[in-house]
């Protein structure tokens, strides 16, 4: 994610782990989970539930 992002992964890992304190989670998987509980339901109509991959060029 870093790499696609144009960041360094320790910036990554440092949001993350803010992210993840502030949230009330304990891995990457339950920090998504939340993130996709939270999208449908601020967006019901837009949201599938998909993910978007970012692969290095």
């Amino acid at each position: 994610m870093a790499y696609a992002l144009g960041l360094r992964e320790i910036t990554v890992n440092i949001h993350q782990s803010n992210a993840m304190r502030k949230l009330g989670t304990r891995n990457i998987t339950e920090l998504i989970r939340l993130s996709e509980t939270l999208k449908r339901i601020t967006h019901p109509k837009t949201s599938r539930g998909t993910f978007v991959t970012m692969a290095p060029t």
